[in-house]
């Protein structure tokens, strides 16, 4: 081979080394979420959604948020909760996921029932209080292993 050749074949091993490098150094350096930013995400998208349906009520919107809201921030935080890979915090952020799916299935039951007179509280309603409970337990303990 000719001298020539030589320099053109390193050439082009140096270019090659030079893109694998710099990919290499891109792909290391990219900042992937971790487990607790997306917990973070997720308490965060929920005290939104919160704030979200507390602004509707005092705005004069007794339902606070449509069926279709609720169903949104149930999707939105299966979202979050499929993202995260630690064993235990998944379990918790899937289970109020889970949760958030059953509020949503009791949401318009409490709505229809509140125009109930009775004396004690609907099943629904009571439901709904045991669902919101667990739900907030859930929330704690992700908040007390991913504090801000």
């Amino acid at each position: 081979m000719s001298a020539r050749k030589w320099w053109l074949v390193g050439g082009v091993i140096v270019a090659v080394v030079a893109v694998v490098t710099v990919f290499a150094i891109v792909k290391l350096t990219r900042h992937k979420p971790s487990d607790c930013d997306t917990v973070r995400a997720m308490m965060a998208y929920n005290v939104d959604f919160n704030q979200q349906v507390q602004r509707s009520a005092n705005e004069g919107d007794p339902a606070g948020s449509t069926d279709a809201d609720y169903q949104k921030w149930a999707a939105r935080l299966h979202q979050y909760a499929g993202q995260i890979h630690d064993p235990k915090l998944s379990e918790i952020a899937n289970g109020a996921a889970g949760l958030a799916d059953q509020t949503v299935a009791l949401v318009p039951q409490v709505r229809a029932d509140s125009d109930n007179t009775a004396s004690a509280p609907p099943r629904s309603v009571n439901e709904y209080s045991r669902v919101a409970l667990q739900f907030r337990d859930d929330f704690a303990k992700l908040k007390s292993s991913c504090p801000a």
